[in-house]
C-alpha cells in the first residue's frame, strides 16, 4: 500500500516494518476521519498523508523504538493529525484565481497582491512558535502529550481520554497543569 524511496537502518528496519503492519490501517483511518471533518474525503490524499507520516515517523524511528504499545499508539495518531492538518493546509493556500484574463482578444495579466508577510513579522512569530515549542517540550511527558492532543491537533477531552487511556477529567486536570506551568514558562523568559 505504501512505497518507501529511502535507505532502511538495518537497525530499525524490522521494528519500523511491524509498526507499520500494525497501525498502517490506523494511521490511514485518522488521515481519511480529518479529510472528511474538512470537507476533503479522499483516498489518495490519505494515502499520501500516511506516506508522509511514515516517513517522519522512519526519520525519528529511534523515538519510538523504546516506546510502549499504548505510548506508540498516540504518538502515531499525533504525528497523522499534524501531517492530515498541514497537507489540508498546504491544499487550500494553492490559488485557483486564473492569473490572466482575456480582455478584448488580448491577454492581460491580473495583479496579485503580495500577502506574504514581512521578515520582520516571519521572525516575531518563528521565535514566539519557537519559545512556545521549548516550554512545551519541558513539560512532563503526560502534560505535553494532553496539551499536544489538545491544541496542536484539535482533539476533545473526551478523545483525548480515549486516546491516552485515561478519564475526561485526569486529562482536565493534565491540561490545567500545563497551562500553568506554560504561563510560568513563558512569562519567566520575558522577564
Amino acid at each position: 500500500m505504501f512505497l518507501f524511496t529511502f535507505q532502511r537502518d538495518p537497525d530499525y528496519g524490522d521494528f519500523f516494518d511491524a509498526l507499520v503492519q500494525e497501525h498502517g490501517s490506523r494511521m490511514f483511518s485518522a488521515a481519511c476521519e480529518l479529510l472528511e471533518s474538512r470537507g476533503r474525503p479522499n483516498r489518495e490524499d490519505a494515502r499520501d498523508i500516511v506516506q508522509d507520516t511514515l516517513i517522519k515517523v522512519y526519520k525519528n524511528i529511534s523515538r519510538f523504538y523504546d516506546l510502549d504499545r499504548e505510548e506508540i499508539i498516540p504518538l502515531l495518531v499525533i504525528y497523522t493529525r499534524n501531517t492530515a492538518k498541514d497537507f489540508i493546509k498546504r491544499k487550500s493556500n494553492r490559488l485557483h484565481l486564473p492569473l490572466f484574463t482575456v480582455l478584448d482578444d488580448e491577454e492581460e495579466e491580473l495583479p496579485v497582491a503580495d500577502t506574504a508577510p514581512l521578515p520582520e513579522e516571519v521572525i516575531i512569530r518563528q521565535e514566539t512558535v519557537d519559545r512556545t515549542a521549548a516550554a512545551i517540550d519541558s513539560l512532563p511527558e503526560t502534560q505535553r502529550h494532553a496539551v499536544l492532543l489538545k491544541y496542536r491537533y484539535g482533539y476533545t477531552d473526551r478523545e483525548i481520554a480515549k486516546i491516552l487511556c485515561i478519564s475526561e477529567s485526569a486529562v482536565s486536570s493534565r491540561l490545567n497543569r500545563a497551562r500553568e506551568s506554560l504561563k510560568k514558562l513563558l512569562k519567566g523568559e520575558e522577564s
